[in-house]
């Protein structure tokens, strides 16, 4: 114990730490390593839910994407009326129509379904039919959720194209041709609140209908003619609006709305990534990042975790998703977008407020404290760290409380879980606790690593006067973790892997490796992260995630990432990692979004928790930045993750302007099979250099490194798959020949 205390005692830099232990390779693995693609043969059965709207809006509307046809829903409510700001109270979804095609009177399906340019959250559906087809695009505007209905004749003769807006509750005796009321709950009179509106330009062979349940569009559409309407969901409408709405520019509205997510994409680090399937992933997700955030009661601008059932501000995958706004370089949308979180604080000390989400979660105060010294690491933006602070001292000296109330002997013995913090709530499909202390390890990891950061605050403002106390608070929180994670693990087939309840083998692991990444209290090549390592491999499912249980068919595809990946990266085990990343990209569906919770078969329609989560999309964004850029200590490691085919392609493998703990950093590597090389470059900021960057060069089967050119400055790696240089500054360029 004492050997590995020692070692993780050692204060580091932004809450990371370098530990003096050589990377774990896992032997033979370019030699094995399997050709990856993304072709999401894991996803559930539709319908899959995708969520349109503006970015960091309170209108979003839900769509179900069925095979042959789309389910739209909403609230009527949003998350500015819910005190306190923060609390479990999502908006209750009460509206919805369906939309359906018909061409010739005969409904269309085999209904295909892509993002708009790939990763906007713009729905874009292709409905084909045996005389032409149909084509639905769907973005959340300004002033409604707009959908463009195109219809393409493909025939020699005219054909009839029709497409159906139906709500079940609707009536539309009296009404005009061109929208919907929203229909009357029971015993209340006529609404007059507009649910849905055509728009186009009327003609001979084109009108607006309404139905017995709904509103339809139809037209006779010549041979080898194109016509283009418009449904429009308003989002507070009355009848009187009708006029203004009929002639809005809605075309435009949809234009604006694309560009408006063109724009905030564009601000984000570019990268390099050969295979079109994970770039696209990396910023579709990075938009969702978006979707799920709004604003709330105090006005600030909040993430959600998720768009419906979990639609309410927490500081657990917000937190996730701010640090990949940082690391992809947007600072100013990551502080705003976090402010709330970071500014509440309890009565009692601990960070956060009676009522709200993160409340009974002592886990969210490490993942608040994650966020806050990722956005110093990269801004160095001390005004902001001296307005956490007091929140962060607060917090400590509250952990300290507690766990003085556990430090009792029993019988002259500290018992398991001497000196940790109980209390916190059963959630992430850990097992009930049978003592009913809720002695979580996730509960008491992420403490111990905000204990470090607020002590790392207060070095770098100058706090002499609490530093001592944090120092005591700090070392001793982390002595009795690091006992109970010795005493409480599970002991088995000759090694031992970390629980998510001490001493016990039921429910999840959820938090266990949390202590090797991103909290640092662990290093890569302590045999608890190998046996926990060793024991959620063996119960990955057959597509390759991690299950939650040994059932090995019950999985939260998040925890993939921010658990066993993570830890197959840290450890040097770049083919695990891509593996791991590639089998939850798979998991999701075509559209990119994950549920919360599902079996692990493929085409499963069982699903549980909310629909569409943040906690996948967020670690996916950190995932990808990792496998190309990744501090460790007073290093960097570029490329380290990347899949071995990227680089064999010829293309380009790069970043550019990175944000990191050593300033922006960009390189790109190509690879010339014909010439037996990898040529490239590296540019780091000046007066922010690492202490050492290694490049890794990752390429399929016995090809390695052989030499590198002297000008280049850099030396080649133990193992031969990569170069590395010490101390470097501005533009380093190299030339390495490679070989079986």
């Amino acid at each position: 114990m004492c050997r590995f205390l020692s070692a993780a005692m050692v204060i580091g830099v932004f809450g990371y730490q370098a530990f003096g232990v050589c990377p774990v390779f896992s032997a033979g693995d370019s030699e094995t390593a399997q050709q990856l693609r993304v072709d999401f043969s894991y996803a559930t059965a539709p319908p899959h839910r995708f969520t349109v709207a503006r970015p960091d809006s309170s209108n979003k509307t839900l769509v179900d994407v069925y095979d042959d046809h789309l389910g739209l829903s909403w609230a009527e409510t949003d998350l500015t009326s819910v005190l306190p700001p923060g609390r479990l109270a999502p908006p209750q979804t009460t509206r919805s129509v369906s939309i359906a095609v018909e061409i010739e009177g005969r409904a269309v399906g085999a209904w295909s379904w892509t993002r708009c340019d790939a990763c906007l959250p713009v729905l874009v559906c292709t409905c084909p039919g045996g005389y032409g087809s149909v084509t639905l695009e769907l973005a959340g505007g300004k002033r409604g959720t707009v959908c463009r209905v195109q219809a393409k004749n493909a025939d020699k003769q005219p054909r009839t194209f029709t497409v159906r807006c139906t709500e079940p509750r609707a009536s539309t005796k009296g009404q005009a041709m061109d929208h919907l009321l929203v229909p009357p709950a029971g015993g209340q009179k006529e609404s007059d609140r507009v649910l849905l509106l055509g728009q186009g330009t009327p003609g001979p062979s084109y009108e607006y209908r309404t139905t017995e349940k709904g509103l339809a569009l139809e037209w006779k559409i010549e041979a080898r003619g194109l016509r283009t309407g418009y449904f429009v969901l308003p989002y507070r409408a009355n009848s009187k609006d009708l006029p203004a709405l009929r002639t809005h520019d809605w075309a435009g509205e949809l234009a604006s709305a694309k560009k408006e997510w063109h724009e905030l994409l564009a601000r984000a680090v570019r990268v390099k990534i050969p295979d079109a399937a994970v770039h696209n992933a990396l910023y579709a997700c990075l938009a969702d990042n978006f979707v799920m955030r709004e604003p709330m009661a105090d006005g600030s601008i909040a993430g959600t975790a998720g768009t419906e059932m979990y639609r309410a501000c927490e500081s657990f995958e917000p937190a996730l998703a701010v640090i990949g706004m940082d690391w992809l370089g947007l600072h100013q949308e990551a502080e705003s977008g976090f402010t709330m979180n970071v500014q509440s604080k309890g009565d009692d000390g601990r960070w956060a407020a009676p009522g709200q989400w993160d409340y009974p979660y002592w886990f969210m105060h490490g993942s608040k404290a994650w966020a806050v010294m990722e956005h110093y690491a990269i801004t160095r933006d001390r005004a902001y760290l001296a307005k956490v602070y007091p929140q962060m001292l607060s917090c400590s000296r509250w952990h300290e409380r507690q766990r003085a109330k556990t430090r009792v002997l029993e019988k002259g013995k500290r018992p398991l879980g001497y000196g940790l913090l109980v209390g916190g709530i059963q959630d992430c499909a850990l097992a009930a606790d049978p003592s009913g202390r809720n002695m979580y390890y996730g509960h008491n990891v992420w403490p111990v690593y905000q204990d470090r950061s607020t002590l790392e605050v207060a070095e770098i403002l100058g706090k002499t006067e609490d530093l001592a106390e944090l120092r005591k608070i700090y070392e001793q929180g982390l002595e009795d973790l690091m006992r109970c994670l010795q005493e409480g693990s599970i002991r088995e087939n000759g090694y031992r892997w970390i629980p998510g309840l001490p001493g016990h083998r039921e429910g999840s692991q959820w938090g266990a490796l949390h202590a090797l990444w991103p909290c640092r209290l662990l290093p890569p090549d302590h045999d608890l992260v190998t046996g926990s390592v060793r024991f959620m491999d063996s119960h990955r499912t057959p597509g390759g995630v991690m299950s939650l249980y040994e059932d090995g068919n019950s999985t939260w595809t998040g925890t993939t990432l921010d658990h066993l990946a993570a830890a197959h990266l840290v450890r040097g085990e770049g083919d695990r990692f891509a593996e791991c990343l590639y089998a939850v990209l798979n998991y999701g569906t075509p559209l990119f979004t994950w549920c919360e919770i599902r079996p692990g078969t493929p085409g499963t329609p069982s699903r549980s928790g909310d629909k569409q989560h943040l906690y996948t999309p967020a670690m996916v964004v950190l995932a990808i930045r990792n496998s190309l850029v990744m501090e460790d200590g007073d290093g960097l490691h570029l490329a380290r993750g990347t899949a071995r085919q990227w680089l064999a392609s010829g293309k380009p493998v790069g970043i550019e302007k990175a944000p990191t703990h050593f300033g922006c950093v960009s390189y790109q590597m190509q690879y010339d099979a014909a010439k037996s090389r990898v040529v490239g470059e590296a540019t780091f900021a000046a007066g922010r250099e690492p202490a050492w960057a290694e490049l890794h060069v990752r390429l399929p089967g016995k090809l390695r490194v052989k030499s590198v050119d002297a000008q280049s400055g850099a030396t080649v790696l133990p193992g031969a798959e990569g170069v590395r240089w010490n101390k470097p500054c501005g533009t380093v360029r190299f030339e390495a020949t490679v070989g079986g």
